[in-house]
């Protein structure tokens, strides 16, 4: 997807098309299910094993939550970024960089 947002971007250039890619962390999201009764589950009531190896692999020590992704999508809307293209925002918290 990374190759593809920047080759995109350099071909449709010309046609004033920008292109550019979100790669997320990890989002909790009412997808995320509880293994035991299958119910949705809420911010307050994640505590499992997984969400917590999560976490401390996060220098943010948290989940993103979908507001702060659909945040950055949009802000690539807006006039202010329209000379962003051809990147890839990562919105994860900070485990890219460590």
């Amino acid at each position: 997807m990374n190759q593809l947002t920047r080759s995109l971007a350099t071909e449709w250039a010309s046609d004033k098309i920008r292109v550019n890619g979100i790669a997320p962390g990890f989002v909790t999201t009412d997808m995320l299910k509880d293994e035991d009764d299958l119910r949705p589950l809420h911010l307050g009531d994640i505590d499992t094993e997984y969400v917590k190896q999560e976490h401390s692999k996060t220098p943010l020590g948290r989940s993103g939550t979908p507001v702060e992704i659909a945040s950055a999508v949009s802000f690539l809307c807006m006039p202010a970024a329209s000379f962003i293209t051809g990147q890839i925002i990562c919105i994860d918290g900070g485990r890219t960089i460590s």
